[in-house]
């Protein structure tokens, strides 16, 4: 999904700088030998920096502490969004303060392989994103 986003970004949004961040070296290098990015990042605070908008492409079970990193790193203008499958765990986790800064998404896309080996530029085109701020987001987020 992230792969596919930075992607997508670049060719179709005109996004100069893509910087993506990984647990594995592997990922990172993938990712810009593919395009999907244009920086690999050693930590989420350092993928965060000088960002606009962020948005964390990790498994169900991180998204919490990466939405929480991101927010904790992030400018104070930059939006947090993430494109996990459900949104109930997160929205209780983060305070109000934190939610103002944080709109959950859910892309209806995707297929049956995973990795930025398999990013394509047009997995969003088409595709359904629902967007779910939380009870506190700021409407200007």
């Amino acid at each position: 999904m992230g792969g596919s986003l930075g992607l997508a970004a670049r060719d179709r949004a005109g996004v100069a700088d893509v910087r993506g961040y990984s647990q594995t070296q592997a990922t990172l290098d993938l990712a810009l030998e593919r395009g999907a990015i244009t920086t690999a990042c050693r930590s989420v605070a350092e993928a965060c920096e000088g960002a606009d908008l962020i948005f964390v492409c990790t498994p169900v079970r991180m998204v919490v502490k990466h939405v929480r990193e991101a927010l904790a790193a992030a400018p104070p203008h930059a939006v947090v969004t993430d494109v996990g499958s459900t949104k109930g765990p997160l929205m209780r986790a983060l305070s109000p303060a934190e939610q103002r800064r944080c709109i959950g998404g859910h892309p209806l896309c995707g297929s049956e392989t995973a990795g930025v080996a398999n990013a394509r530029a047009s997995l969003y085109q088409g595709a359904t994103y629902f967007v779910t701020p939380g009870a506190h987001v700021d409407a200007d987020a």
